[in-house]
């Protein structure tokens, strides 16, 4: 039997992981920084931390991955807040976290 090889298309493993870390990396900062921005709310106050479909999008971007997880932790776990979620046409979406007042 002969090796099988990768085709000269395919990303190397070295390639693969590296893109992975990248994008670990990317996905954990913008969580830290929604996590600031969270803080920074008053209370009482609502902000629109994303519009489009928060799943699709989630999926292509890391940054758009942390900045959700960091707005439904922070409105569920650790109850800092609510989450809405308006609906403006088939598939698109405003995302809405409203500070809670204490």
């Amino acid at each position: 039997m002969s090796k099988i090889e990768p085709l000269s298309c395919e990303p190397s493993p070295h390639a693969l992981a590296s893109a992975t870390l990248r994008q670990t990396e990317r996905r954990d900062a913008a969580y830290r920084a929604a996590c600031q921005e969270i803080d920074k709310l008053a209370p009482g106050e609502t902000i629109q931390y994303h519009e489009g479909n928060l799943a699709t999008d989630s999926a292509k971007d890391p940054v758009i991955a942390g900045r959700g997880a960091a707005y439904r932790h922070a409105g569920t776990r650790m109850a800092k807040g609510a989450l809405f979620q308006r609906r403006i046409r088939c598939e698109w979406y405003q995302y809405i976290f409203h500070r809670s007042e204490s």
